[in-house]
């Protein structure tokens, strides 16, 4: 096993960056690669949190599987109004510059993204824009109703940071269309195998998605334990996958 700690500048960012990132102990053979856990943290997170959160090194073994801990800083993993284009680096240039480097599976069965805070919030979008990226996508603890016009979503810092990443009418038709959680479960059309975790909002777009016949499986918060309930349950899915 290796723990590896990369700190440069990547397309399409342009800007440095971190990531890190957990492999099995053992090479692949015979033309083989590793499997991929893509694993996207919580808002302003250095990209080792999850070594410490959740022991990803024990997690890489468990699984089998490449772990791989991107950074976000205060993104939303979105292409940002006022910022960097964190989704297409996410989905794209990261990935391409990893499987340029190291025996990591390009094939969507051999990928899996899971998401929490913040994170859950990206592996959501990318489950509902590029379902074919992986076989199957978890989110834990994610802001499903980022969009609403509530006491909780209306302060200045809220307010502020919705402007830098989607835009000062950031609760426009379009913005809503591209970005809303629910909108974007209402709109799928192809919905890939995901487990959402959390309260009441997680538990309405789990029913949204679960009516267009997918495989969708809910867990309720419970607590402080959420991450490591949610996660445990990922893994035992994804090994019947």
């Amino acid at each position: 096993m290796a723990v590896i700690h990369f700190r440069g500048n990547l397309p399409p960012l342009n800007n440095t960056t971190r990531f890190t990132m957990v492999t099995p102990d053992i090479l692949p053979e015979d033309g083989r690669k590793w499997r991929a856990l893509w694993l996207l943290g919580d808002d302003g997170r250095f990209s080792d949190d999850m070594l410490r959160r959740i022991d990803a090194e024990a997690l890489s073994v468990r699984i089998n599987a490449a772990v791989i801990m991107p950074e976000g800083l205060h993104s939303d993993y979105e292409n940002m109004v006022r910022g960097l284009p964190w989704y297409d680096y996410v989905t794209t240039g990261l990935p391409e510059y990893i499987r340029s480097i190291f025996p990591v599976s390009d094939r969507r069965e051999d990928n899996f993204v899971f998401g929490y805070g913040m994170g859950g919030l990206g592996a959501f979008r990318i489950a509902m824009r590029d379902p074919r990226f992986a076989l199957a996508y978890g989110c834990c603890g994610a802001d499903f109703d980022v969009f609403a016009d509530d006491e909780s979503h209306s302060g200045p810092d809220h307010v502020h940071r919705m402007q830098t990443i989607y835009g000062d009418d950031y609760r426009s038709e379009e913005i809503l269309r591209n970005s809303d959680p629910l909108m974007l479960a209402e709109n799928a059309a192809d919905v890939p195998r995901m487990l959402i975790s959390g309260g009441s909002s997680a538990a309405k777009i789990a029913g949204v998605l679960s009516e267009k016949s997918a495989e969708i499986t809910y867990i309720p918060s419970s607590g402080e334990n959420d991450l490591f309930h949610a996660l445990y349950a990922f893994e035992r899915i994804a090994d019947q996958w």
